[in-house]
C-alpha cells in the first residue's frame, strides 16, 4: 500500500463543511487529485457497493455525513454531493476498477448518507 504523509491524511475523514470546502479547493490541483485517486484505489473492495462504502467511511465522518445528501435537500443538510469534485474523482476511480452504472453508484452513495444518523447514534452508545 502506498505511504500517504500526515499532511495529506489530516484531510480525512472530513468532519465538517469547512474541511469539505478545503478538500474541494485542493482537488483543483492535479497533484492532489492523483494522491486522492491512489488513496481511493488502495482502499479496494469486493464489489462496487463494498468499494464505495469502504472509501466513504474513510472520506466522511458519520457526524458530517448527517449534513450531506446527493441533492443537497433535507433537514439539516448543508452539503450537496452530486456535482462535488470529490464525488467526481471517486466515481472515476471506481469506474476504472469495476464496471457499474451511474444509477448503481448514485443509489449506493445516497443510501450510505441516508443511514449516517443511525451509524452516528450507534457510535455514541
Amino acid at each position: 500500500m502506498p505511504d500517504f504523509d500526515s499532511t495529506f491524511m489530516a484531510n480525512w475523514p472530513m468532519k465538517n463543511e469547512q474541511m469539505f470546502l478545503n478538500v474541494s479547493k485542493c482537488l483543483l490541483e492535479d497533484s492532489f487529485v492523483s494522491l486522492v485517486e491512489n488513496w481511493f484505489m488502495s482502499i479496494g473492495g469486493n464489489s462496487v457497493k463494498d468499494n464505495l462504502k469502504r472509501v466513504l467511511v474513510n472520506i466522511f465522518s458519520n457526524e458530517f455525513a448527517i449534513h450531506c445528501s446527493w441533492t443537497g435537500r433535507g433537514k439539516d443538510v448543508t452539503t450537496k454531493l452530486c456535482d462535488s469534485k470529490i464525488v467526481i474523482v471517486l466515481k472515476r476511480c471506481i469506474k476504472n476498477q469495476k464496471e457499474y452504472s451511474d444509477a448503481l453508484f448514485e443509489s449506493c452513495l445516497a443510501d450510505w448518507f441516508r443511514y449516517a444518523t443511525t451509524r452516528h447514534k450507534r457510535s455514541l452508545d
